[in-house]
């Protein structure tokens, strides 16, 4: 394989560099490692090579993205600060393009070998990282809270200080693992049940809620046909209307969703302002300013400033009054949308989340596709993209892990097509 030695520095590099910090500004583009590897394989991607070579499915993924940042791009001159939401729509673009780049390499250095070898390659140096981010994450670094000191969960009965690796946040940190979980699953990888063990291990001391339950909703939907009651397309419907009913009460109904949690009796006040609070704030400042913008949103980037613009002294008061302990005013200074798809509605309209959802289902379909053909190299990443997509239900979070790792099984799947009407062309001849 040529440009091993890069390929391996990228994938490294792209997989643990969540907690670096920027290395310099140019202009009004942040540098950080991940976006080094960015301008780094520019060169490879040709447009005209590129659409030459890819398969139709890629194609249309690629023209799917295209559309919905040309649709980010309009809600950036929507926007009260274009120069903000503009530096924001280049992460977009970048995070983004991230996919077809790493594609495009691969198509140019990986011409010559099988896939079987590109695959093995990869499972190798991918096991490799697990371990050390493992080592990191468990010996080496530990998360702080709000307050600078040590932030600790109970799961189970068991206390612990949560950790975070390699990463800036033990949320992400769960969202890499939750990847590499299934990748590491569905695989032949050498001491495969250690390393699904460490990984076991590193999600749990993450205490992220998040992550744990959607390693479980997506273990769950792999083998639900062994569950009776999951068979029923009802029972999925009637699920999903749950969820969309809880999201659509707290945007909708703070007061109301306040009231309903205080009566639950497993439910503790005290993390009001460090998970309730903020979350509230945010899906209703965010939902009333979308209903005012609906087709373009507000801006990228601008659902925390719309947030903060909000009056929130009312919610205050009516959770201080019911037992919220250490509630202060600067709880707006940790506002975030929690969950990626209400980020997107909210500050890039319907229009840019049409596009997504429709980029993501495009992805997803051939995934699901090629697990049929191939469950060797596709059902694991295949519940590794389900899974991600899940977790970011209740995290603000696009990576260049999931880009970088995208991008190479989109190679695999035209690469994999292409070797299988070689041998079956040869077969008839």
């Amino acid at each position: 394989m040529r440009n091993k030695t890069f390929f391996v520095f990228a994938l490294i590099i792209v997989l643990c560099t969540e907690r670096l910090e920027k290395t310099f500004t140019i202009g009004f583009f942040d540098l950080y490692p991940s976006r080094l590897l960015f301008v780094m394989l520019l060169p490879f991607f040709k447009v005209n090579l590129f659409l030459k070579e890819a398969s139709k499915e890629v194609k249309s993924i690629f023209y799917a993205f295209l559309i919905y940042i040309g649709c980010v791009l309009m809600s950036v001159f929507k926007s009260n600060d274009i120069f903000y939401s503009f530096k924001k729509w280049l992460d977009v673009v970048t995070i983004n393009t991230f996919v077809f780049l790493v594609y495009a390499f691969l198509v140019k250095s990986c011409r010559k070998v099988t896939l079987n070898s590109v695959y093995l390659f990869f499972l190798k140096y991918f096991s490799f990282v697990i371990v050390i981010i493992f080592i990191g994450g468990l010996f080496l670094y530990r998360t702080t809270g709000s307050t600078g000191e040590l932030e600790q969960r109970t799961f189970f009965g068991i206390s612990f200080y949560r950790r975070i690796s390699l990463f800036n946040d033990p949320n992400f940190f769960s969202c890499f693992l939750i990847v590499a979980f299934f990748i590491i699953y569905f695989s032949k990888a050498q001491y495969r049940m250690l390393l699904l063990v460490l990984i076991g291990i590193s999600i749990f001391i993450t205490g992220s809620k998040g992550g744990i339950a959607a390693l479980l909703i997506t273990l769950i939907l792999y083998y639900r046909e062994r569950i009776p009651i999951l068979k029923s397309k009802l029972f999925l419907i009637l699920l999903i209307g749950m969820l969309v009913s809880v999201f659509a009460i707290v945007m909708f109904f703070p007061y109301t969703a306040l009231n309903l949690l205080t009566t639950l009796p497993f439910f503790k006040k005290e993390y009001g302002a460090e998970t309730i609070l903020p979350r509230m704030i945010v899906w209703h400042s965010g939902m009333m300013a979308f209903l005012k913008e609906p087709i373009l949103g507000l801006g990228p980037g601008n659902i925390v400033k719309i947030a903060k613009g909000q009056s929130i002294e009312g919610i205050l008061a009516y959770m201080q009054s019911n037992g919220f302990y250490g509630l202060q005013n600067d709880v707006i200074d940790k506002l975030a949308t929690h969950c990626t798809y209400l980020e997107i509605l909210f500050e890039t309209g319907l229009l840019s989340f049409t596009f997504y959802v429709l980029l993501l289902y495009r992805i997803l379909k051939l995934f699901l596709k090629m697990s049929v053909i191939s469950p060797k190299f596709f059902l694991g990443y295949t519940l590794a993209f389900i899974s991600f997509y899940i977790s970011i239900l209740s995290l603000s979070y696009n990576t260049y892990f999931m880009s970088f790792l995208t991008g190479m099984y989109l190679y695999f799947a035209d690469h994999y097509r292409k070797e299988y009407k070689t041998v079956k062309s040869r077969v008839i001849a």
